[in-house]
């Protein structure tokens, strides 16, 4: 009987993680869902532009760079600033 006890109790903890891995993912809420409809995922191009875009801005990534943060921040920015003082039309007459 302690042989049975012992041999259902060492497989039922076998199997709760098993169980706990197969759950379904849950349904996304609807903010989730429209955010990725309005944002789609960005191409390789995409990315590799916005890279190089904070690093004339100043951000030179490493991969041990104790301020992440504030560097990506900072960088960021600038480039937003750049960006506007170029799209601002300037009066040539005046």
């Amino acid at each position: 009987m302690k042989a049975r006890v012992l041999s259902i109790f060492i497989t039922s903890t076998l199997v709760a993680p098993i169980a706990a891995f197969a759950q379904p993912n849950p349904t996304p809420t609807p903010a989730a869902q429209a955010s990725n409809a309005n944002h789609g995922e960005l191409t390789r191009a995409e990315v590799r532009a916005d890279l190089v875009r904070v690093e004339r801005a100043g951000f030179l990534p490493v991969a041990s760079d104790v301020h992440y943060p504030d560097d990506i921040q900072h960088a960021e920015a600038v480039a937003a600033r750049t960006a506007a003082a170029q799209t601002v039309p300037r009066d040539k007459g005046r």
